[in-house]
């Protein structure tokens, strides 16, 4: 929902872009990548989710975007994911 909306990579930020975040959640949280249309989530477009999420509940994000429009991302320091 958009009260918990995280920017990784912000409108108008200099691309290649490249960002890490530590991030906690709670048991049954869904985490989903989303594109973000004008800073409101809910016109928002899904781009992905992030499952089987560490029983530590917390983790590590780092996303990519490419001077192309490639994004890609990576939990904990695993291989890196194209969405």
């Amino acid at each position: 929902d958009e009260e918990n909306a995280v920017p990784l990579i912000e409108v108008g930020q200099a691309l290649p872009a490249n960002t890490t975040r530590n991030f906690t959640y709670n048991s049954g949280e869904e985490i989903v990548i989303v594109q973000m249309n004008g800073g409101a989530a809910k016109s928002s477009k899904v781009l992905g989710k992030i499952e089987k999420l560490p029983a530590d509940k917390s983790f590590e994000i780092t996303m990519e975007l490419s001077a192309v429009g490639k994004l890609s991302l990576s939990v904990n320091g695993g291989p890196m994911s194209t969405l």
